[in-house]
C-alpha cells in the first residue's frame, strides 16, 4: 500500500497489487493483477539517454 512514483516503466505482475497512485512514463498491468488508484502517465519521467 502506497504511492508509486517512477522515471520509467511500473510492471504488475499477475500476482501482484498496488493500492495507491502510480507517476510513471509508461506502465504495464497483467491480467490477473490487483490496482486500486489514479495513474499518471508523464513522458517526461522517461530517463534520458544523459542519466
Amino acid at each position: 500500500m502506497g504511492n508509486v512514483h517512477a522515471r520509467g516503466r511500473v510492471d504488475i505482475k499477475k500476482d501482484g497489487s498496488i493500492t495507491g497512485d502510480i507517476a510513471s512514463a509508461r506502465i504495464s498491468i497483467e491480467d490477473g493483477a490487483y490496482f486500486k488508484g489514479r495513474i499518471e502517465i508523464d513522458p517526461t519521467r522517461a530517463p534520458s539517454s544523459a542519466d
